[in-house]
């Protein structure tokens, strides 16, 4: 190659260098970026409402189960109520009608007719029958149970506000005993004395508070006979139906 055509060559070629780094063909590699620092002030954040706790809702069940918590906490002792010795330590007295180991069960269909027969007059809409039962010393019955279930009926309730449902059962006794004893295990400022169709009787008020439900039979009716008492214990009844009950009682 002579001079001449070198030195066209090396124009070429160093013109070449000058084009390609105006097309941005020198360094490839990427421009490092800087790391941003934290935030000088905290941003500004506008807080969401907290929303309002829904206050807990009381079932019947709760309110039950307290009231229940509470009397069990109250005091049980005897007491003369309306000549009538009441209480959880009170014996009661023997018919004098039954000889030791003379009384034995007896069919419920022999009780009609005897001392001992109660036939409710009233009872809540739709109560049924359940069953009953009866004992007999010779030929006199001496004691008499029968059981009637009410229907469940939706309520709403002023008192409680839950439509609390009532509708349980009911169990009427009659027996024939001394009638100046009764035994009972109710906390004592929950008995009381009164009258039932003009005969005196001994009332134990259900543990609910408002007479709502008779609860686990702890609400009793017994009423004064000439020869022992008859007795209405109940739950899930309303303690004005359980009045009326022994109010309508034929007997």
């Amino acid at each position: 190659m002579n001079r001449r055509k070198w030195l066209v060559f090396a124009g070429l070629f160093v013109a070449g260098l000058a084009l390609a780094a105006a097309c941005g063909g020198g360094d490839s590699s990427p421009t490092p970026t800087e790391t941003p620092g934290p935030p000088t002030s905290p941003p500004t954040l506008t807080p969401r409402p907290t929303p309002e706790r829904p206050t807990p809702a009381v079932s019947i069940t709760e309110q039950w189960a307290a009231a229940y918590n509470e009397d069990v906490q109250k005091r049980r002792f005897d007491q003369e109520i309306a000549g009538i010795l009441v209480g959880p330590g009170v014996v009661e007295g023997e018919s004098g009608i039954c000889e030791p180991g003379e009384a034995r069960w007896v069919g419920v269909e022999t009780v009609a007719g005897s001392a001992v027969d109660v036939q409710p007059g009233y009872l809540p809409e739709g109560a049924t029958l359940l069953g009953g039962e009866a004992t007999a010393c010779g030929d006199t019955i001496v004691y008499s149970a029968h059981e009637y279930r009410v229907p469940y009926v939706a309520g709403t309730d002023t008192v409680w506000g839950d439509g609390y449902r009532t509708g349980g059962t009911i169990a009427i006794r009659r027996t024939l005993r001394p009638n100046n004893t009764l035994r009972l295990f109710a906390a004592s400022e929950r008995i009381s004395g009164g009258t039932i169709d003009g005969s005196t009787a001994i009332f134990a008020r259900p543990v609910m508070p408002d007479g709502l439900d008779v609860g686990l039979y702890d609400g009793v009716i017994a009423i004064q006979e000439a020869n022992g008492f008859t007795v209405l214990q109940g739950r899930g009844v309303p303690w004005s139906e359980f009045i009326h009950i022994a109010e309508g009682l034929e007997r």
